[in-house]
């Protein structure tokens, strides 16, 4: 578990491939995320 997840989409605020469960979370579609 950690503060950040591997997305699929870029990031707006950092441009890279992944999301903060603290402001973007904690739930994401199974489809966002790389597993």
């Amino acid at each position: 578990l950690g503060c950040v997840v591997k997305t699929k989409e870029v990031d707006y605020h950092s441009h890279v491939h992944n999301a903060r469960i603290c402001t973007d979370g904690p739930v994401f579609d199974a489809e966002e995320v790389e597993i």
